[in-house]
């Protein structure tokens, strides 16, 4: 797939062997996600190398996936540095920041992510929708890039919402790129600015 993508811009994620990702029987048993991945440097070499080797024709960029500390993220770019041979390629701070919406509303409502009850549009409850907000917020101030990936991005609810707060950057499955292209084309960025605003101040009332 990358050999595909050369010259172009391509993001691909470490593995994240969490949550509803990690078969019944592996589960309880030790560390997960990011945690698991930082516990097994040899497995976290060979990834990043194969990350390389496959992307190097491509402009490529890596998502790091569920970072809770900054240290994970040094972490990660000591192995990717010392994957390339090149330290100084990689800058002190990340990037771009990546937004999964499935993983954010699951934490911070405390919904599982396996449960019917867990939907694209948990994105729009005032407490995730405040955190992401945040975020387009402090990577606006660093100059970095940030993105929305999850099934709420191609929420009708949720995407003029995260429109409105400043996205400009989505991740969707293939199939579902024309339809919300079409749904981006057709958005009123101002309108959905305001809803945005409203839903905030909810947030704020709700966080204090």
């Amino acid at each position: 797939m990358l050999a595909l993508l050369e010259g172009r811009p391509a993001v691909v994620r470490l593995l994240d062997f969490s949550g509803d990702k990690v078969p019944p029987f592996l589960r309880d048993r030790g560390p997960q996600g990011l945690a698991a991945l930082l516990g097994a440097p040899e497995a976290l070499a060979d990834q990043v190398r194969a990350i390389l080797r496959a992307g190097a024709s491509a402009r490529l960029a890596v998502l790091v996936p569920m970072v809770t500390s900054v240290d994970e993220i040094g972490e990660v770019r000591a192995a990717l540095a010392k994957a390339a041979a090149a330290a100084a390629a990689f800058a002190d701070a990340v990037d771009f920041f990546s937004v999964g919406t499935n993983d954010l509303a699951s934490e911070v409502l405390g919904v599982d992510r396996a449960d019917p009850g867990s939907r694209p549009a948990l994105a729009a409850d005032p407490r995730v929708l405040t955190l992401i907000a945040n975020v387009v917020r402090a990577a606006g101030a660093a100059g970095v890039k940030v993105s929305v990936c999850g099934d709420a991005a191609a929420d009708p609810l949720v995407l003029p919402l995260l429109l409105g707060l400043g996205v400009r950057t989505l991740s969707v499955g293939a199939a579902r790129v024309p339809r919300v292209a079409g749904w981006i084309a057709a958005a009123d960025t101002a309108a959905a600015a305001r809803d945005a605003a409203e839903i905030l101040a909810v947030g704020e009332k709700v966080i204090r």
